[in-house]
């Protein structure tokens, strides 16, 4: 696995001010937490290294933030008529910082790998070491800075759930409006603390070569 992390060095001049004294971001130790999350195997909502990864996430995450919050919602999937429980997991800093701000990626991983090269690759679900478990890396490595440099602002590091449940176009099957990003669209309608606003956001995930 390719180590791709954003530039991390830039996030933790904006949320740490700038300081002379800026902290190192551990590459090598982030990385171990973007193998530690593929060890599962796949994290596709309802699978056993969905359930596994979720106990990880809030375990490293409550070591580290001053508040856990945890988003339960459900999802209908059309394509196999199943329903799911999801988890948002919303770990904060300083939640108590009238100027707030956020930094998310999404846990979860495509549970069909529509580019395989054959139509059982296309129906498997992928592991997903870039999409999304290098976001959550780093964040899990953020998330250990600033519990040893508290930050003056507040921080919440927002995991959301079932971003890449979506239906492509060409899959054959009924496409539902809006079944992509579903965590985030329920975080957006939901937010986690009544009247929360979050003055600047920055999302780590990947861009496709090609529209998916």
């Amino acid at each position: 696995m390719k180590k791709m992390f954003p530039n991390s060095l830039f996030l933790i001049l904006i949320f740490l001010g700038c300081q002379s004294n800026v902290p190192r971001f551990d590459e090598a130790h982030a990385f171990s937490y973007l193998v530690a999350q593929c060890d599962f195997g796949p994290r596709n909502p309802g699978s056993d290294g969905y359930y596994a990864c979720l106990d990880y996430l809030i375990t490293e995450l409550d070591q580290s933030a001053n508040e856990i919050i945890l988003q339960d919602f459900s999802y209908q999937e059309r394509r196999y008529n199943k329903q799911y429980n999801l988890e948002n997991i919303i770990a904060r800093f300083n939640p108590d910082s009238e100027f707030q701000t956020i930094i998310s990626a999404h846990w979860d991983t495509r549970p069909w790998g529509d580019r395989g090269s054959s139509i059982m690759e296309k129906n498997q679900p992928i592991l997903g070491a870039n999409d999304g478990a290098s976001g959550v890396a780093v964040l899990l490595e953020l998330a250990k800075i600033l519990k040893e440099n508290p930050p003056k602002i507040g921080v919440s590091h927002v995991l959301f759930d079932a971003e890449d449940y979506g239906q492509p176009e060409n899959s054959g099957f009924p496409i539902m409006q809006n079944s992509w990003c579903l965590g985030s669209q329920y975080w957006s309608n939901n937010p986690h603390k009544a009247n929360y606003f979050a003055r600047y956001g920055i999302l780590l995930d990947i861009l496709p070569s090609e529209p998916v």
